[in-house]
């Protein structure tokens, strides 16, 4: 279990995709859930309820947007996010679009419902426990990723993942190993949901920084038995 020197809370590890039968979604099922209903409510902003936006701008945007949200959710780990791109559902989206988007509240829940039961294969509603409206109108959920804040002072294990500053920016150590030749190292990835721009499988030694973006992590003790790293974050 991680701890803090901060008053950051503890933070589960983020699992591998699975959908449970009974209990509370797992945590990269949570964020998924963000992701995607970040995407519907900019899906459906596409077109507006003058009509004035064409049928091929709308398209346009919309198959870009499915697209970055398949890359990032491949990003925290859902193999198979790859099907949003996929023509047939796109052209059955877009269809299904032509009268939703007058009513944004409904256009948004109809696309969340459409996204999440395709790439989960569950509805929102049996794996979210109901909370689709909390997620849809911006809250997170209990379980949700914590946020480190710039400055802040924090100690991590293997396969545990904090968000840096904001949700966008997801941080997740996958190994501390202690190398024959340079000592303890610390093996991690990174990616920034909004930017797309992501980095596996690097490593970094005691005081050197991790960038990310135009911030970065110093990892200032790296306890190998102990499987803990502590940072400092200036993101």
């Amino acid at each position: 279990m991680r701890s803090v020197l901060g008053p950051l809370g503890v933070l589960s590890a983020l699992l591998l995709w699975t959908v449970p039968a009974q209990g509370q979604p797992t945590d990269i099922q949570a964020d998924a859930a963000i992701l995607i209903a970040e995407t519907a409510e900019r899906i459906c902003g596409s077109g507006d309820t003058s009509g004035s936006s064409s049928r091929s701008q709308v398209e346009g945007e919309v198959g870009a947007d499915l697209a970055v949200l398949s890359r990032r959710l491949v990003d925290i780990g859902i193999e198979g996010a790859g099907v949003l791109e996929g023509s047939e559902y796109q052209g059955v989206l877009r269809e299904q679009l032509a009268d939703e988007l007058k009513d944004s509240r409904q256009c948004r829940l109809k696309v969340f419902d459409q996204m999440f039961a395709r790439v989960f294969g569950a509805t929102p509603r049996s794996v979210l426990e109901d909370k689709t409206d909390d997620v849809l109108s911006g809250s997170r959920l209990p379980h949700t990723i914590e946020i480190v804040q710039p400055g802040q002072l924090f100690v991590m294990k293997t396969n545990e993942s904090v968000a840096l500053g904001s949700l966008s920016k997801l941080f997740t150590v996958n190994a501390i190993v202690q190398h024959n030749n340079v000592g303890p190292l610390v093996y991690f990835n990174w990616v920034d949901t909004i930017s797309g721009k992501s980095a596996r499988n690097r490593n970094s030694q005691a005081a050197q920084p991790i960038v990310i973006g135009e911030c970065n992590v110093v990892p200032y003790t790296i306890d190998v038995s102990g499987d803990a790293v502590s940072f400092l974050s200036n993101c």
